[in-house]
Parts: C-alpha cells; sequence; structure tokens
C-alpha cells in the first residue's frame, strides 16, 4: 500500500508537524507559519520521493499558503511552482496551469518579473498542446513583463510563440496583430534585421484571408524600411504580390518556389504551401487541406 511507504509516513509526521505550528494558546498568540512551511515543504520531499503526487501538489500548496501567510511572497510562488510541475505529473494541466500563472503572479508581485516571465514560459510550454488559448494568455503576460522591464528581445520571441498558437487555431486576424507587434518592437529597437521576415509573415497571412489589399500596403509600406528593398525577402514578395495582381499563377508559384520561403519556420512554411494561386489552385503538393492550418 502507497500510505504504507516510509517516505508516506514521515511525511504525514512532518504534516503534524507543521501543523501544530499553526496552532496558538494562551501563550502564543501567532502561529509560526515559517516553521509550519518549513515542515510542509520537507513533507512534500518525502511524498514526492514515495511518488504519492497527490500529498505532494497538497503539502506545497499548504507550504505556500503559510509563507503567504508570513508575507514570504517569493518562497510561496516558488512553491506554487512546484505544485504545478507535480500537477503537470499527475497530467491535470487544468491545474498546472493556473499554478504557474499564480506562481508568476507572485514572482511579479515580488519584484522579480524575470522569473515570472521564465514561469509562464514554462507553463505554456506544457499546457499549449491540451490547452492553446491558456497558453497564449500566458505567453501574452510574459511578453508584457518583458517589454514593461524593457527586454524587447525576450519580449518578441513570446509574440513569435503567440503567432504560431494563433495561426494553429486558425485566428489569422489575431495573429496579424501580434507579428505587427513583434515587428514594432523590432523597429523600436532598431533591430532592423528581423523585420523582412516578419513583413514576410504578414503577408502570407494576409493572403490566406484572401486580402490582397492589406498584404499589398504591408509590402508598399515596407519599402522605406532600411535595406528591405533590396532585401531577398523584398524581392520575393515583389514576384509573390505581382503574380496575384496579374493573376499569374506562374508567377505566383516561381515565388512561393523560392528557397527563402522553404527555408523559413515551419507554420509560415506550410503557409506559403497551401496558399492559393489566382486560378483558384494550392501552390504546395500537399493541397487539399480543409482550411484548418496544422503546423505541429
Amino acid at each position: 500500500m502507497a500510505n504504507s511507504h516510509p517516505k508516506v509516513i514521515e511525511g504525514n509526521e512532518l504534516i503534524s508537524k507543521g501543523e501544530k505550528c499553526l496552532k496558538t494558546s494562551l501563550l502564543k498568540w501567532r502561529p509560526d507559519f515559517d516553521s509550519a512551511a518549513s515542515e510542509f515543504t520537507k513533507a512534500a520531499t518525502c511524498f514526492k520521493i514515495a511518488k504519492s503526487l497527490e500529498k505532494c501538489k497538497d503539502a506545497h500548496l499548504r507550504a505556500a499558503d503559510a509563507y503567504m501567510k508570513n508575507e514570504a511572497v517569493f518562497h510561496a510562488a516558488k512553491c506554487y511552482e512546484q505544485a504545478a510541475f507535480v500537477a503537470k505529473d499527475l497530467n491535470d494541466l487544468d491545474s498546472a496551469s493556473t499554478l504557474f500563472d499564480k506562481a508568476a503572479h507572485h514572482f511579479l508581485e515580488n519584484g522579480t518579473g524575470d522569473t515570472a516571465a521564465l514561469v509562464l514560459d514554462k507553463g505554456a510550454k506544457i499546457v499549449e498542446s491540451k490547452y492553446p488559448d491558456r497558453a497564449i494568455v500566458m505567453l501574452q503576460k510574459a511578453s508584457d513583463i518583458c517589454e514593461m522591464e524593457d527586454r524587447p528581445k525576450e519580449s518578441t520571441d513570446y509574440l513569435s510563440r503567440i503567432a504560431v498558437l494563433q495561426i494553429r487555431l486558425n485566428r489569422l486576424d489575431a495573429a496579424v496583430d501580434t507579428i505587427t507587434k513583434e515587428m514594432i518592437l523590432h523597429q523600436q529597437a532598431e533591430c532592423w534585421g528581423a523585420v523582412p521576415r516578419l513583413v514576410v509573415a504578414i503577408v502570407l497571412v494576409h493572403l490566406h484571408r484572401d486580402d490582397n489589399v492589406s498584404a499589398q500596403q504591408v509590402f508598399d509600406r515596407a519599402l522605406g524600411y532600411p535595406g528591405f528593398s533590396q532585401s531577398e525577402e523584398g524581392h520575393t514578395l515583389s514576384q509573390l504580390l505581382e503574380g496575384y495582381d496579374q493573376s499569374d499563377g506562374d508567377k505566383v508559384n516561381r515565388a512561393l518556389g523560392s528557397a527563402f520561403l522553404r527555408h523559413m519556420d515551419n507554420q509560415y512554411a506550410i503557409l506559403a504551401r497551401t496558399l492559393r494561386t489566382p486560378e483558384g489552385f494550392s501552390s504546395g503538393q500537399n493541397a487539399d487541406h480543409d482550411g484548418g492550418l496544422d503546423l505541429k
């Protein structure tokens, strides 16, 4: 029996010690939250060794509660993070996402925004396959934290991942907004080398939305960006949009067959392969899709 495991017995004894620390008496007016949290944390370790994961998660949560009551916010956040990992091991991704978010909130409250963003990053990676919407929210929070702390590179990395998930979910309007924000941050940081790729991404998404006018407008604005008109991305998009404007399917397919597009990040390469040419035929070899964008 799991409850007869020596480490479970030891863990239960530590829980009892922690509970005693929380009791008050005539001579002890205030609970000893710090000692209680320490006992609960040690109990969680015992339960983990015994693979009694529900007990382990509960012990971490009790430790977090005791630390919060003792105003030890950073230590509480660490306990919530540990509880989230245990929930993941229990395959309870619903609880895991909530606990990662709670841990990040308290890390941010403690003034450690970098740690908060990393926790949200970890959580998003864990839950994105089952709960992509929650992963998007977590990554957006991480991006906002990095932007607030003047770390544009990290912020744009998170935005890039958000766009991938939005495209997977076929939320193309939202993807355009996300990629545009990513591009603006690069422009503000004068990282012009990253901009052409993002222009291509926005144009591809607009074309998938059958909005050739917006695609052309994005391209026309990009011609004013440093180095864009001479870039491979600029030349490829020029040919691609000319093909759409002239209803020239051969020109479109030549542009979509460029080495640059074939070697883009996977989600955008798929967008390129599944675009419809002016004649109504898909540009890729695997064209018979139902409108969904499987970018896994």
